[in-house]
């Protein structure tokens, strides 16, 4: 049996890890966004980064949208560094 110190320890290791901080934003959506997309996500927060916003990005469904609407749409806007 896992006592709640350590269960809070490993929560805090995943949130810590940009992927799993990602990974527990998407889960949290409503609804809850597939993690097939969690590489849209990335790919979406490092080009926003970089000011690229007007990109496309292609989704794991076959659309594609830009860099700006995959930010807003995922509520991507608390990963941003700016």
């Amino acid at each position: 049996m896992i006592t709640k110190g350590l269960q809070i320890q490993k929560m805090a290791r995943f949130l810590m890890d940009p992927d799993g901080s990602l990974t527990f934003h998407l889960h949290n959506l409503y609804p809850p966004i597939r993690l097939d997309w969690l590489p849209v996500a990335s790919k979406a927060i490092r080009l926003a980064n970089e000011g690229r916003w007007d990109e496309a990005i292609q989704y794991p469904n076959g659309l594609e949208r830009t860099v700006g609407f995959t930010i807003k749409g995922l509520s991507l806007e608390t990963f941003l560094d700016n």
